[in-house]
Formats: C-alpha cells, structure tokens, sequence
C-alpha cells in the first residue's frame, strides 16, 4: 500500500503547483483495480516556496518515514522531520525546508517521492523474478 501513498502524494503536490488556486485542503481518492482504496488528506499549514508544513491524514509512520528519509538523501533540503502527536489517532505533520537554496520545497518533495516510486518498482521487479 506505500506504493498507492506515494502515487497520491505525487498527484497531490503536482495539482497544488499547476492549480495553486485550489483550496489548500484536498481530498484524494484512489482506487488501484477496484481492490485497495485509500482517502488522503492534505491540509497545507504552511506554504511558502522554501518551506512547507501540512497535515497527511490517511497515512502512518510507514510512508512518512521512508518520505522523510529520502529527503535526508537531497543535499539542499535543511529540514525534514514529521510528527505523529498520538500514536493511535495522531496525523502525521511534516515539515519540509530547503533553506535559502535555489530549490523549491515542494519539488524536492516531488522528487523524494518519484525516488522512493522508482525504488519500490525496483524492488517488486526483484521480487516476481525470485518467485
């Protein structure tokens, strides 16, 4: 299910940038072969081109984490953190800052997350190829 969060994630930063119009709150559905749907929420707290903080409702520590790892791998990301304030009903809060560079945070978001699609298609390569 990480691969749908990272599809969504994806779809979700991309509408916010061609359509910045849009309300900062948005529901997504998706729906991969009619077995697996997921409702995600984002809700923006903050966002200016070198910084973003928002809501991800819908997700755990799962997708979060691997996000915020490969932020970690961008050399002009300053920070990337989240937080879960309650273990069991808490909404992750991530926090994105690419510092004065040049790159905007919501691309470097972008790009984590098409890293971590290009990893996870790797690896489910690898794995129908040791069945």
């Amino acid at each position: 299910m990480e691969r749908l969060d990272v599809y969504t994630i994806i779809l979700i930063f991309y509408s916010q940038i061609i359509w910045p119009s849009l309300t900062p709150f948005l529901i997504v559905k998706f729906i991969n072969k009619g077995l697996f749907q997921i409702d995600m929420e984002i809700k923006f707290l903050e966002d200016t081109k070198y910084r973003v903080v928002f809501e991800l409702k819908g997700t755990d520590h799962t997708f979060v984490n691997a996000l915020k790892e490969e932020l970690w791998n961008d050399a002009d990301i300053k920070i990337a953190a989240y937080n879960i304030e309650h273990p069991l009903i808490g909404i992750p809060k991530i926090i994105v800052e690419t510092g004065n560079s040049k790159k905007d945070a919501k691309k470097a978001i972008m790009n984590a997350c098409d890293r971590i699609k290009k990893e996870n298609t790797q690896f489910l390569t690898k794995f129908k190829k040791a069945k």
